[in-house]
């Protein structure tokens, strides 16, 4: 299904695709020397975010066994580069500490006067697999299912595996979490909410989630019975995001880390799209 939402975008932006790598071409990822001009421009006109891409941990600008990752024309980097790089101020690939394990990969961050912005952005991964039983590091269990034991709803089923990590099943309300990433939107929470308690943001919060809105594609754009196929995705990601009291989530992850809730903040979540991800940049 990922592949056909690339495609229709592809077909919509009338870019060349077909990026050939050991004699394999690649319909869904920019031809060569379209990536190649791309990238020289990225290089030429935006070399903090080119810097970002380069050292940051997607490795979003080597080729390796396939194409580049942001060759792909529903790469979320791509996604949110296209509509980012000209804004003053922006960074891309921004790394926090969980302090729970590893770190919180955002994929924006933007710094005003009076607030940190953070931002996520999803294209093609709704319609890539499913988050649903997925496996996790086991350092994340003591922290989910403190989660699931306060009154906002979210349920997390964690099974200890055979490789020392544990796989889960999330409910909000009893509805399966799917598709929507929410372990990695647990992850975002918890960089922000160390930074908070570090007195490294000191400021309003906001969490941008950005997700691509195929629902404008043209039909044409796609095979038969395909785009009611992603659409339906789509709505059912959105369905499965709005069940989850994000506010509530915040501040229960804030409280796992600051029992005495001692911390001042102010935590807004957004979600967005294509239409209006600038406006709210500019807000």
């Amino acid at each position: 299904m990922y592949k056909a939402l690339d495609l229709a975008i592809q077909k919509q932006e009338d870019v060349l695709g077909g990026y050939v790598i050991r004699d394999k071409s690649y319909s869904n990822y920019m031809a060569n020397a379209i990536w190649e001009i791309f990238l020289q421009d990225m290089k030429d006109n935006y070399p903090n975010a080119y810097n970002s891409y380069k050292n940051g941990g997607g490795s979003e600008l080597k080729e390796g066994r396939y194409p580049p990752k942001m060759a792909s024309f529903g790469s979320s980097s791509r996604f949110i580069y296209n509509l980012s790089k000209g804004f003053p101020g922006f960074q891309f690939e921004t790394l926090f500490s969980t302090h729970v394990g590893g770190t919180s990969n955002l994929d924006g961050f933007f710094n005003s006067i009076d607030c940190c912005t953070c931002i996520e952005a999803k294209c093609r991964e709704p319609y890539y697999r499913s988050h649903f039983g997925e496996k996790r590091k086991n350092v994340y269990y003591k922290l989910l299912k403190f989660i699931s034991e306060q009154n906002i709803g979210l349920q997390f089923d964690c099974t200890e595996t055979e490789d020392n990590e544990i796989s889960i099943k999330t409910y909000s309300e009893d509805l399966p979490i799917e598709y929507f990433d929410i372990i990695q939107l647990v992850c975002h929470f918890c960089g922000i909410a160390n930074k908070l308690l570090r007195n490294e943001i000191n400021k309003n919060v906001r969490f941008i989630y950005l997700i691509y809105n195929p629902t404008e594609l043209p039909e044409t754009c796609f095979k038969k019975g395909m785009k009611e196929r992603i659409v339906n995705r789509y709505n059912l990601t959105l369905n499965q995001m709005n069940s989850i009291d994000m506010n509530g989530l915040f501040k229960t992850i804030l409280n796992y880390f600051d029992p005495e809730q001692k911390t001042q903040y102010n935590f807004d979540f957004i979600k967005s799209d294509q239409n209006d991800f600038i406006d709210l940049l500019n807000k």
